[in-house]
């Protein structure tokens, strides 16, 4: 399942700080330092967010890809989006990521010390999830009947199995890319999907709720 990739830099505080100014120094094909937009969001927010826009080449959108200083040795690729209006597809996203860390990211952390994490673009749930809970969640998938979700006896404990499952490993799966498994991956149709989600959210909620109120129990 194809997800919005993720990039981290990780390394020493006075080299972080170095870091989009060498990137800045470097940037080609199209890319420039987005200063004003930096500016922009520096007057509404103290956080520490430096800008890079991309003009519209071939299959690449025009956009404003933005890293932001999470700590103060580490920093984050937050955010991607088109400069004019609507959204960009995974695909559209993850190719403009892959080609900031290729030719300014990777060769500047390479210069200055500094740790690059660059993640996956195509996942299974067990990015997510336990391979023992995964299982409980194919299992419910290929038995329930697809039209009626878990509203069966027997679907709807192996569905609670699951939700357990998922609150006992603390598990950061979310509501998005469990509806994107249950339709892309498994066939389910958007309407039982969207209901199962809303399940899976309120399970979750109220699980952490009886954690909270219940410890000793």
């Amino acid at each position: 399942m194809k997800i919005f990739g993720k990039l981290n830099i990780h390394g020493k505080a006075e080299e972080l700080d170095r870091f989009p100014d060498q990137i800045d120094s470097k940037l080609s094909d199209g890319w420039t330092r987005n200063q004003s937009g930096e500016n922009r969001l520096r007057q509404m927010d103290d956080a520490r967010y430096y800008g890079f826009t991309c003009t519209k080449r071939e299959a690449r959108q025009e956009a404003d890809l933005w890293l932001l200083r999470t700590a103060s040795t580490d920093m984050s690729v937050v955010n991607i989006v088109p400069t004019t209006s609507g959204s960009l597809s995974i695909d559209e996203y993850n190719s403009l990521l892959e080609e900031f860390y290729e030719k300014f990211a990777e060769p500047t952390a390479a210069e200055l010390g500094l740790d690059l994490e660059l993640g996956d673009f195509d996942v299974t749930l067990e990015h997510w999830v336990s391979a023992a809970t995964l299982e409980k969640l194919h299992s419910f998938s290929i038995l329930a009947n697809k039209s009626t979700g878990s509203a069966h006896p027997c679907d709807g404990e192996r569905w609670y199995d699951f939700l357990i499952a998922v609150h006992l490993e603390d598990s950061k799966l979310d509501v998005t890319n469990l509806q994107r498994w249950l339709i892309e991956e498994e066939g389910w149709t958007e309407e039982i999907a969207d209901r199962l989600v809303l399940e899976f959210e309120s399970a979750q909620s109220l699980l952490k709720y009886y954690d909270r109120t219940c410890p000793s129990r």
